[in-house]
Formats: structure tokens, sequence, C-alpha cells
């Protein structure tokens, strides 16, 4: 992971876009999400019941935003205040990598993905991972404390939408 990579710089990128100055007023931003150096950005349009997001390579010099509405298919999102994130993340990466390194001793991953949303736990780095042995490890790690919230694992094959 790019130790440069910064959410708010992200942030700050994004909302220099023409594509964000066009969104409608009550947009919200509702998630971030990241891998393999690629960013995403929600917005959620709530008297369009969709997602408008923003996809960021911010690795490359000429960034590019590109943008897809996407149909919001399930309950309403809450509103990520970034104001509140206090975990980066690196901090988050080197958290589940801890925590993944404690439980999951004989384990690897070779797939991480961290979204940053609000939720009913508050605001959170959800963490998936996805190893060797075709199980999925899922971490929800507090945005603003770092504290493990939530912890659970399953095999690939028997994962449900």
């Amino acid at each position: 992971m790019n130790q440069d990579l910064d959410i708010f710089q992200i942030f700050e990128f994004v909302k220099k876009s023409k594509h964000y100055n066009n969104l409608p007023d009550d947009a919200y931003l509702s998630f971030i999400y990241f891998a393999d150096e690629d960013f995403q950005l929600g917005f959620y349009l709530p008297t369009e019941n969709l997602h408008r997001v923003f996809y960021v390579k911010p690795l490359h010099k000429d960034s590019e935003i590109i943008i897809n509405d996407e149909e919001n298919k399930k309950d309403v999102p809450l509103e990520l205040d970034l104001e509140r994130v206090i975990i980066t993340l690196l901090d988050a990466k080197n958290i589940a990598d801890e925590i993944f390194v404690s439980n999951y001793p004989r384990d690897k991953y070779y797939k991480q993905i961290f979204i940053l949303q609000a939720t009913d736990l508050g605001i959170v780095w959800n963490v998936i991972i996805l190893t060797n042995k075709f199980e999925m490890v899922n971490f929800k790690i507090c945005a603003e404390t770092g504290r493990l919230l939530k912890a659970k694992s399953e095999k690939v094959f028997d994962f449900q939408l």
C-alpha cells in the first residue's frame, strides 16, 4: 500500500472536479472504498435514490475521475462525516494486519478491501480480507478510536449477498 494515499487528499481532489460541482444540493458522502490503489467515493442522492460513484486513480500523474450512477438497493445510507475520522487508511491497514496475523497465523491473504462508512456501530473501517484458504475475513474497526468492533470469518463459497 502506498503510504502517501490519504482519504482527505482524495476527497479534496474530487471536490475540485466539475463532477462534484454538479452534485445536487441534497447529495452527501456515504462511503469511501479503497482496493488495489484505486479509490471510490460514493455520494448518496436522496431525491433520486442512487449513489453517484467517483472512481479515482490517484497514483497517476494525470488522475482522472470516472463517474457512474448506481441504484441504491439497500437501506438509505448514513452520511459519512470525515471530520470524525481519526484513524487513517494506513492506520486501519496496520490494525487489520495485526489482528489478522494474531488470529490467523497460518493463513495468508491475497487481497484487502477497505470501506469507510457510517453504520449503526458508528464510523467504521470495514476491512475485507480474502485469504489463500478461500475465506473472507471481515473486521469492523472504529474510525475514531481504532478499536475492533466486530470480526467474522466465513468461507467464500458460503457467502451470500
